[in-house]
């Protein structure tokens, strides 16, 4: 007779596997990162881990935002993702540039399981006509698939639910739980994106 809690772990670290994360989600697995095509063209994702990948994050953070050089995350804080449990995982296109990325930091206790939590502070994609090819989800579900092999049962983000794209892929498509409203949460930004109103 099976241990009941040990078969719900190796089932659970079965669903989590490379080959059944890449069946279930539609990507082909590789040794560094994963595959999928989207709207006709081919994406790498992968982790990001070397100093001049990270310069590439940063021109990312400048397209996608608009922000200004003391808004950007910089290489040295972006080099520490790693090492809190979280990191940094971009979407590659067929030049082998990178166009998107996640990143997160591994911190914080989930208020309903008390199990720890990865927080995911950043999605960004570079250049307008990719922000809507579905790279944004795609991005969040490798930061899940490696979140939960690093021992993160549970993720929590920020997003701005008055920009109706960020809705659309937190909720409808993440199927995320919105917890907490904060108004004028980052204070005065200097992107553009905002407008007048709080952030």
């Amino acid at each position: 007779m099976g241990n009941l809690e040990t078969e719900r772990n190796i089932n659970s670290i079965h669903c989590w596997s490379p080959d059944y994360f890449a069946n279930t989600f539609g990507f082909n697995q590789l040794d560094k990162g994963f595959i999928k095509e989207l709207a006709g063209k081919r994406y790498l994702f992968r982790r990001i881990s070397s100093s001049e990948e990270f310069q590439n994050v940063i021109d990312i953070q400048r397209k996608a935002w608009d922000w200004r050089d003391i808004d950007i995350a910089p290489t040295h804080i972006l080099a520490l993702m790693d090492d809190t449990g979280g990191g940094i995982f971009g979407a590659f296109d067929d030049r082998n540039e990178l166009v998107a990325f996640v990143a997160g930091f591994g911190g914080g206790t989930d208020v309903l399981t008390h199990k720890p939590i990865l927080i995911s502070s950043m999605l960004a994609v570079g250049e307008k006509p990719l922000r809507s090819v579905g790279i944004g989800r795609e991005l969040k579900l490798i930061q899940a698939f490696y979140a939960y092999r690093n021992g993160y049962t549970a993720m929590k983000w920020f997003y701005d639910p008055e920009r109706g794209e960020n809705a659309s892929l937190n909720l409808a498509k993440l199927g995320a739980r919105a917890e907490e409203f904060h108004i004028d949460k980052y204070g005065q930004m200097s992107s553009g994106l905002y407008g007048p109103v709080p952030t």
